[in-house]
């Protein structure tokens, strides 16, 4: 009897350290039916609230790669997905590139020149990571955060007769999903308490906090950067389709973009910018 109590309790321990540590990393907020997991094809983000992702400020923890077989997921799944082939996508980043500066080289850039000689006139640098003050601090986190080139994505010149024809966007040129996780916004990392930032900032950490962090996309970033804002854009009921959220990777605040919704092919990725941008911008 005590060895089948001991075989009993060994097969449930791996169980319940599980339930341990999702309950530690704040998994059972709202009940376990609200986890969904955001995946950028190869790492998946865990999210614990799905309406928190909408709502507020949210912590993502790295786990493996996993399928979520709950009945929405299943009809999700059984629809086609549009997918980038290798060669495909390669062109994709080669076209990407030309709107970017191209004075240092970088794997996947070209060096053709901008069809467009008025938009290469002020083209931002193309970074992988936020760029962290000066430091040798800075420097291991900028090693550490290194990310590739964004996958499925697109930047195209804006044509008539869209609101912003003459400027540039960000369009989907593979499907995604809601809670899919496009990539990350980086940019010049600032202290937002002494400097407001640009024209192209967001917050890396809550401005009412005492100490806050900023991160400027206006001189050098990724592709998403061009996403604009949704307001006049957008033809689903006037709504962002993607949100910005402020998320903890290996312990580092990064500012990622994720679907609202289901996107598909051809759609332009748009924000629901700030008051204080609209106003100073807009109007």
């Amino acid at each position: 009897k005590i060895r089948n109590f001991f075989m009993t309790t060994s097969s449930l321990f791996p169980i319940l350290i599980s339930v341990v540590a999702i309950y530690t990393a704040g998994g059972v907020a709202d009940g376990f039916s609200f986890m969904r997991f955001a995946t950028t094809r190869n790492t998946s983000f865990c999210i614990h609230n799905s309406r928190q992702l909408l709502n507020s400020d949210v912590r993502f923890h790295l786990f493996s790669t996993s399928n979520n077989n709950n009945n929405n997921d299943d009809a999700i799944n059984s629809q086609v997905d549009k997918k980038l082939s290798k060669n495909e996508q390669e062109d994709l980043w080669l076209s990407n590139a030309l709107y970017f500066d191209q004075k240092k080289k970088s794997k996947g850039s070209s060096s053709g020149k901008h069809p467009n000689e008025e938009l290469e006139l002020s083209l931002p640098k193309h970074i992988t990571c936020n760029t962290w003050p000066r430091s040798s601090f800075g420097r291991k986190l900028k090693k550490r955060a290194a990310r590739p080139w964004m996958r499925n994505v697109e930047i195209r010149e804006l044509l008539s007769p869209h609101p912003l024809a003459g400027q540039l966007g960000l369009f989907a040129a593979a499907t995604f999903r809601q809670f899919d996780v496009l990539g990350e916004y980086c940019g010049e990392v600032f202290d937002a308490d002494d400097d407001g930032g640009g024209k192209y900032a967001t917050y890396l950490e809550n401005r009412d906090e005492k100490y806050a962090l900023g991160v400027d996309a206006q001189h050098e970033g990724t592709e998403a950067r061009f996403i604009n804002h949704y307001a006049g854009i957008s033809t689903e009921e006037n709504k962002p389709n993607v949100i910005m959220k402020v998320t903890y990777v290996e312990e580092l605040p990064r500012v990622m973009i994720v679907c609202m919704r289901d996107i598909q092919v051809g759609e332009e990725f748009l924000l629901q910018y700030s008051d204080e941008y609209v106003q100073e911008y807009i109007g």
